[in-house]
This record gives structure tokens, sequence and C-alpha cells, in this order.
């Protein structure tokens, strides 16, 4: 794409045109994420979980907008072979310069540990937790990733009332055998909200719709996210993605508007070709 040609500002239309029929976000709440930003002015986005990287577009596009920003987003290691993803779409809207993908082996609970190691921490203005839905992964996102945002800043949690019994593609993955009634039927995000969340002493706001709960932090001084963090978040994004290439090396071609069900049995099929690859490959070494 010719970079001179793409607009100064994208709106949520610009992004449905390069995103429709790809998972997971809808184009209603794309544009709430959208307006949420420019309306409270959130220049620095965390997001925890992307997957094609469709809310990072919606995301990014707005914080395009606002002039100067960035959305670090995290996912695991697959979502790197995903095509379309996250790469194509950031690179179709010209979003590169803003959104930095970075890549996990296990869950964002290990980068949020080695963002809190660094010097000076990065700190945001937003943090949306989409990703693993489950009380464990997701409490521990929370109080990580709550010291990096700033006073009055913003939380966002996705699929507030989602639980296992109600998702048939969680329902098919083989660690759900072993989990009980209760564990299969409690709203994990409801319960890290419930206990977690809302009784949390920085925590100043809580309001709720359908889908999406927003949290905002007490107000104190502010921070601000130096030159140098964000350069160091920029390399941790390349090499998360040198390992992420070299772990899945075969693209994994995705079909758009597939149900949820028919989108996870391709994803798993491509995750599996590329273990035969990878296997194939040791054994030749």
């Amino acid at each position: 794409m010719n970079r001179d040609k793409i607009q100064s500002f994208l709106t949520p239309d610009d992004v449905l045109k390069v995103v429709d029929g790809y998972p997971h976000i809808s184009f209603e709440y794309g544009k709430i994420l959208y307006n949420f930003i420019i309306e409270h002015k959130l220049s620095r986005v965390l997001e925890l979980g992307f997957s094609h990287g469709v809310s990072s577009c919606y995301a990014g596009a707005a914080v395009k907008c606002l002039g100067q920003g960035s959305v670090v987003t995290i996912d695991r290691l697959e979502t790197v072979a995903y095509r379309p993803g996250l790469e194509n779409f950031v690179s179709e809207l010209g979003l590169d310069d803003i959104v930095i993908p970075i890549y996990e082996s296990q869950t964002y609970n290990w980068r949020l540990k080695e963002f809190l190691r660094m010097e000076p921490r990065p700190v945001f203005d937003l943090i949306f937790i989409d990703g693993a839905h489950m009380f464990e992964p997701d409490a521990l996102a929370f109080l990580l990733s709550e010291r990096m945002l700033r006073p009055g800043g913003w939380f966002i949690f996705d699929d507030i009332n989602w639980s296992i019994s109600t998702s048939v593609t969680a329902q098919k993955n083989p660690s759900s055998l072993i989990l009980t009634d209760q564990e299969l039927k409690l709203k994990q995000v409801r319960e890290v909200i419930d206990v977690v969340v809302r009784s949390h002493p920085n925590i100043a706001s809580w309001h709720e719709d359908p889908r999406w709960g927003y949290a905002r932090k007490r107000e104190e001084s502010e921070s601000s996210l130096s030159e140098q963090t964000l350069a160091r978040l920029v390399d941790m994004s390349l090499e998360s993605r040198e390992h992420a290439v070299k772990i899945f090396p075969l693209e994994i071609q995705v079909e758009k508007g597939l149900r949820p069900t028919a989108w996870k049995a391709m994803i798993n099929r491509g995750v599996r070709n590329n273990v035969v690859i990878r296997q194939k490959k040791d054994g030749n070494q």
C-alpha cells in the first residue's frame, strides 16, 4: 500500500472495510472501543489478547486520530501465522508505527512480568483484557497490569458474562473435560471483576454494558511513556516475532465469515500442520 495515500485519520468504517468477516469483535463494539479511546484521549493502549488483530485495528485507528501514541498488544505464538492476521490488517491500514504486537509461548502474564522489570516501566492509559477469559490468568493479569496503568486510566474487560458452558469451542477443549460443573458454569471474567477488581483500593469507579465492563483507576500524579521505554517495547515485538515465526513457519490461511467452531477447527488444523513441519525439521537435524 502507498503510505502517502493513507488519510491522516481512520474511521471505524475504514477499519471495517479491511477486517470485515474475521473474529472476534463486532463492528458495534469496534466503534465503542474507537470512540472510547478518542473521548478519553487514551493514547497509550495495552491489549491482552488480539487473535486476528481486529480490535487492535480499531484501537490503532483511534490512537492515530489522537495524533500520537501506541497500541501494545500480546497474544500466543500461533497468531503470527494467521492469514490474514494482525500484521496484514495493520499494514493495510497504515498502522505499522502504532500497533506493536508481542508473541508469547504461554500467557501474556509472562510478558507483563517482564514489563514490570523494565526501568522505566511502561505506563498505559487503557488496558483492554480480552484473552484467556479464565479466572486464574486474568485475575493475575489485572493485578500485574494495574501497576502500569496511569492514575485516572481505564480497564476494559471483554465477555464479562462468558462461561465455558456457553462456549461451543471452549467445551471442546480437552482441558475442559476435567473441570467441575461449577467451573464450567462459572462466569470467569465476572468472577475476576467481583472478587479482585471492584474491591481493589486503586479502582475508583465501575460501570458495564451487556458485554464489556469498565473500571477507572483513581487519580494521582501523572506519568509518561519515555522514548527509551517505547523503543524497548518495539525490540520486544521484533524478538518475539522472530521466535513465533520459527515455531509457526507455515501460514494458517483463514477464510472470512466462519462460524466459531469452523474457525477454531481451521486454526487447530494449521497448528497441527506446523507441529508436523517442526517435527520433520527436528528429525532431519
